[in-house]
């Protein structure tokens, strides 16, 4: 967020008779007397200033009536102080913005509670400076670095307070000067869940195009593709996009790249190019805002019907959920540098046509798993972000279920808020979901074949579908083994500069995991807490010591690394304990012998 506004400082000029207030009660400095009785006084920003004056512009920005301006750190028009403040089209935004200096949990109970007993307040004053002129007044806390507690979202939507982690404000910041006022639509709608009606754009209620209606095969009537073609104008207005940020349910879609829209901005200065591929997008429907069908007539017969109509999409900002083609939208939006392209692209925005795919998808549950299915068969997209969908989007496939356990170790246990898991948590992690769950599935310990009956997975060993929500019993056991991983060299598991509480140090102790499975196994003995450190006992903490944890990292940084160094784990506890990883170390030998 300290991208959004430029001062890190402030520079005032004040009276004698205010200096009390200004140097003593806030802390600002005495720069110079510029004349008898007038004083310049300057102050730097501290993090939670920055942060409050970036989303004060943005609003100012934006085009939001009545914010208050960017320095203003004391508003009290409404009563109480408040941080930030605007209004739009009856809606009226009040936020109070808190900040923790280092990532991590925070309560806000207090502040919700205390919101909550302002709001009659509030809204009076409010209707003391503009009449009825907003009716709906929403009440927002945007906390930035601040881990929620999910029980403490709900206590402020039972106030009908809503919770905004910053990370969901981050895009606007950079594409407002591009983008320009339209943003408000999509901020307002992200600050307060609601749709804005579209004005100024005839008295019709409805876009009506000229479309292909094609029912989906297998389904209920009532389901319907539908293919039509859209002016970009049009279709920016209509659009949304749920990034995928910290603490967003509905988010699933990545940043927007910059050069690949300078691409496309250079791709649309030939007037000869066009895009000859479709837009995927799915409407929010709800109560009377829903899409509407004008058939004209049955125009393509088979076992499924395709009809010749008019769509008719209702004029609200924000409907339009786009799952694939973001990039083409937004490339028609200048982003050059010099706005070269800026009249050219103003044009091209009201005379051409992109070709929508519209998808129905009314529960909102779909559109994940259609991100996922496109990108992840023809672009390439981070691997941690397709771990962090499947989960939700294919859980009864080994991935997904993998993807449910390492989110159940980052809940509790010694992982906890160990792993950077896209949209649940913030920041960098030194371990990440698709890591681990690689780890965990290249050594088979959650394979549901019977080949693997020594690993640690407790469901119906048949090679199909696992159960959507993994048991308790089966992250247990995998948190054991970690405990016991951190507790053979806790200054090491605990130091920013280790090995083990790293994705290369877990990967190798996975490998040691399995082989501590088998070796139980083959002893007919569980693999106790107990018995998991007494192979472990002295060699782990001994074998890093000897070897350097920077030194280790380094040479794990590829497979046959991590190979290597496992294997020699391996064999201390194996000269300890002589019937461990037997077949592992005689594999290792014999394939050494052929090289």
């Amino acid at each position: 967020m300290e991208a959004g506004i430029v001062k890190r400082t402030l520079t005032r000029r004040i009276s004698e008779d205010e200096l009390d207030h200004y140097v003593d009660d806030h802390r600002w400095k005495i720069v110079q007397e510029v004349r008898r009785g007038l004083f310049e006084v300057r102050k730097k920003l501290t993090k939670w200033e920055v942060f409050e004056g970036s989303v004060r512009e943005l609003f100012k920005n934006v085009g939001f009536e009545h914010a208050n301006e960017p320095e203003d750190f004391n508003y009290r028009a409404l009563g109480s102080q408040v941080d930030v403040v605007g209004g739009l089209v009856g809606h009226f935004v009040i936020m109070d913005c808190t900040v923790k200096n280092e990532p991590g949990f925070r309560s806000l109970k207090d502040k919700i509670e205390d919101m909550h007993f302002k709001r009659r307040d509030f809204e009076q004053n409010l209707k003391r400076l503009y009449g009825e002129r907003y009716p709906k007044v929403h009440l927002v806390i945007c906390a930035q670095d601040i881990d929620l507690d999910p029980r403490e979202v709900q206590q402020a939507e039972d106030r009908d307070i809503r919770i905004i982690p910053s990370e969901h404000l981050d895009q606007w910041f950079d594409l407002v000067e591009t983008v320009g006022t339209s943003l408000r639509y999509q901020i307002l709608e992200r600050l307060t869940g609601e749709k804005i009606p579209i004005q100024g754009s005839g008295q019709e209620r409805t876009f009506d195009y000229p479309a292909i209606r094609i029912p989906l095969p297998g389904t209920e009537a009532s389901r319907h593709l539908y293919i039509f073609a859209i002016d970009p104008a049009t279709l920016l207005d209509l659009a949304v996009v749920y990034r995928l940020n910290y603490g967003d349910p509905m988010g699933y879609q990545r940043e927007l790249k910059d050069g690949k829209l300078k691409q496309i901005n250079e791709y649309l200065s030939d007037a000869h190019n066009i895009f000859p591929n479709s837009i995927l997008v799915s409407f929010d429907e709800e109560g009377e805002r829903r899409i509407g069908w004008a058939p004209i007539v049955p125009t393509i017969k088979g076992k499924q019907q395709a009809e010749v109509g008019t769509i008719k999409i209702p004029k609200f900002y924000s409907i339009a959920e786009i799952i694939d083609g973001q990039h083409r939208l937004y490339g028609y939006l200048d982003f050059s540098e010099d706005n070269r392209f800026s009249n050219l692209l103003k044009a091209r925005r009201l005379s051409d046509k992109l070709m929508v795919v519209a998808y129905p998808d009314p529960k909102r549950t779909e559109r994940p798993r259609l991100f996922l299915t496109i990108n992840s068969t023809q672009t390439k997209i981070q691997t941690r972000l397709i771990w962090a969908l499947m989960g939700e989007t294919r859980p009864e496939t080994r991935m997904g279920y993998i993807s449910n356990v390492v989110r159940k170790l980052n809940e509790d246990g010694v992982l906890e808020n160990r792993i950077e898991i896209p949209r649940v948590t913030r920041g960098k992690r030194r371990i990440n979901i698709a890591n681990l769950g690689k780890g965990i599935e290249d050594r088979h310990l959650l394979d549901n074949s019977r080949r693997f009956e020594w690993n640690i997975y407790d469901g119906i060993r048949d090679g199909g579908r696992y159960p959507t929500e993994p048991s308790e019993d089966v992250a247990d056991k995998l948190d054991t083994f970690f405990k016991c991983v951190r507790d053979s060299y806790r200054n090491d598991w605990n130091s920013r500069g280790g090995f083990l509480a790293t994705n290369n140090g877990i990967n190798v102790m996975l490998r040691l995991y399995a082989e501590i499975l088998k070796y139980y196994r083959d002893r007919s003995l569980r693999p106790t807490e107990k018995r998991i450190k007494d192979l472990l006992r002295r060699v782990i903490k001994a074998y890093i010591r000897q070897e350097g944890a920077d030194q280790l990292r380094s040479r794990t940084s590829a497979e046959d690394g991590r190979e290597k160094v496992a294997t020699e784990m391996m064999q201390l506890i194996h000269e300890r304990h002589p019937a461990f990883a037997v077949a592992y170390l005689d594999e290792r030998r014999k394939l050494r012998r052929k090289r």
